[in-house]
């Protein structure tokens, strides 16, 4: 008798590979940022100072270290959305949604109170838009299923146990 194999799932349309890809290189991005600025967040601050003298060093530096964490959660959360997109669970792609819609807000707006934009603020809005759009794209969510129960493929509909 031979052996019965599982149904092999059916391929990742190019919305979900692209929004796991964004949500992959934000994350990339954020965490390395981050992490770069915390670990010279002495020379960050002192570059700041220099700028802007009459601000109190302490409440300057834990301005920029709350910040930090804030981009590093944010990264922590599109990359947990990434890799659980992968796996085609439909919370990551709500959760991928929620950060990089709040990322892409609070990127916004630091735009507007800076009164510019530097090249990395453009560069995480256009990838905040292209995630969000694909995230967004029905063949994403029709990819991870609402709905779906365990053991149906994608594109079948689950059976109804009314009766």
């Amino acid at each position: 008798m031979p052996p019965t194999s599982s149904p092999s799932p059916s391929p990742a349309p190019p919305s979900l590979r692209i929004a796991v890809g964004l949500l992959l290189l934000l994350a990339v991005l954020l965490l390395a940022s981050g992490a770069l600025t915390l670990a010279g967040r002495e020379t960050v601050v002192d570059r700041f100072l220099s700028v802007q003298p009459d601000l109190d060093r302490e409440t300057v530096m834990r301005s920029l270290v709350l910040g930090q964490v804030r981009y590093l959660l944010v990264g922590v959360a599109a990359l947990v959305a990434a890799v659980f997109l992968l796996r085609r669970r439909a919370w990551s792609r709500w959760l991928g949604l929620l950060a990089v819609l709040f990322l892409g807000l609070l990127t916004l707006l630091s735009m507007v109170d800076a009164g510019g934009a530097t090249l990395f603020s453009l560069l995480v809005v256009v990838l905040c838009v292209g995630a969000a759009s694909s995230l967004l794209a029905g063949t994403t969510a029709s990819a991870v299923g609402r709905g779906r129960t365990p053991g149906s493929t994608p594109g079948t509909a689950a059976p109804d146990r009314r009766s």
